[in-house]
């Protein structure tokens, strides 16, 4: 192994094996933390205000590998190969003031490596919060995992209005909550997050943080380079339904983004 293959690999070791200070109980405080106050994505309790709402958020204005970026001068690497053992989970929807989350069931996971990383939550944010050479995605659908301490992974998938028909998207959107604060749950309906996934699978992997209040950091980050296609018409479903809940793209600070050579 040649110097440079060295430090992309030692790099790239330090993404897969970074020591994160999230444990699963500070998480669920921080959670709870979060409950407490009022944040927003416009007016007084905007993004950039969230750090002086709550000493709880400080990392969101203090933080120096917060999320989301703009990916551009990313650095090639080998990466290790990411399969995917999402199992189906009973439909659970939740509409908020700060948008549209799915619940999953235990046992789905995803590896990268020989680690493991447990599925917990689907997030849809509009547009997409991660920006490619500035340009966003028309939403973005994050998969929500932690791995064997509690510690976050977040696999972000940008998707885009076009010609084609994603049958899981077309199943949320189907079953959205009418109303703020409502919940959708069904156990005759299945969602798997397996077929929301782009069939090219190449991506992006950096160090960041949580996108919403606490702004906690450090989680790592998984972002799909190509995107997946809804029609029009779905796309504006979500927009009426989430509105605007994307967190302006933050300084990288001498973060490297590590692209797959393939």
């Amino acid at each position: 192994m040649n110097m440079q293959s060295l430090i992309k690999f030692s790099a790239l070791a330090a993404f897969l094996t970074l020591s994160l200070n999230l444990s699963a109980q500070d998480t669920g405080a921080n959670s709870r933390k979060t409950g407490d106050q009022a944040w927003s994505y416009r007016g007084e309790t905007a993004p950039e205000k969230w750090s002086t709402l709550s000493s709880a958020f400080s990392a969101c204005g203090a933080g120096k590998a917060q999320s989301p970026v703009d990916i551009q001068g990313t650095r090639e690497s080998e990466h290790l190969p990411l399969s995917f053992f999402y199992r189906t989970s009973t439909l659970s929807i939740r509409r908020s003031s700060h948008g549209i989350s799915l619940d999953m069931e235990p046992g789905g996971f995803m590896k990268m490596g020989g680690e493991r990383f447990q599925l917990r939550s689907i997030d849809l944010h509009i547009p997409g919060e991660h920006t490619y050479l500035g340009r966003a995605a028309d939403m973005e659908i994050q998969l929500k995992h932690i791995d064997s301490n509690g510690n976050p992974m977040i696999l972000a998938i940008p998707v885009n209005a076009g010609r084609r028909n994603n049958l899981m998207v077309k199943r949320i959107a189907r079953h959205l909550p009418q109303e703020n604060g409502g919940q959708r749950y069904n156990r005759q309906i299945g969602i798997n997050a397996i077929f929301l996934l782009p069939t090219n699978r190449s991506h992006v992997l950096y160090n960041g943080s949580l996108t919403t209040p606490p702004c906690n950091e450090p989680a790592r980050w998984i972002v799909f380079k190509n995107p997946i296609e809804i029609p029009d018409l779905q796309l504006r479903q979500f927009t009426d339904a989430i509105g605007y809940n994307a967190r302006p793209v933050q300084p990288l600070n001498g973060r490297v983004i590590w692209t797959s050579i393939h």
